[in-house]
């Protein structure tokens, strides 16, 4: 979230490293995300002497959609982090209730 809001404020593009700076993370954590919001078609990347990330919504839609969550964040920053972590707690159960061993009836 931290990475998107930065991001929509500038419009230069960000390296993982220049963004781990900013926030304080690890490089290798920032990079994670910042190619996750360009699958979800939120950045755009480019390579230049090193990969280059940049707030570009490929749609209307995701730009609204991004910038009304910026807000709410901006205000609500506590119910948008819970809201994140409790999508993340499902994601991870529905992935490991696909191993899980049903009995045969």
């Amino acid at each position: 979230m931290e990475i998107l809001i930065v991001s929509r404020g500038s419009r230069d593009p960000w390296s993982a490293g220049q963004m781990a700076v900013r926030l304080a993370l690890s490089e290798e954590s920032v990079n994670r995300h910042m190619e996750a919001l360009v699958q979800k078609g939120l950045f755009d990347v480019k390579l230049a002497n090193d990969v280059l990330y940049r707030y570009d919504p490929v749609s209307d839609d995701l730009r609204r959609g991004a910038d009304l969550l910026a807000a709410y964040y901006q205000t609500s920053r506590m119910a948008v982090i819970r809201f994140i972590a409790g999508q993340e707690r499902r994601s991870m159960k529905d992935f490991s209730d696909a191993f899980r061993l049903r009995s045969r009836e």
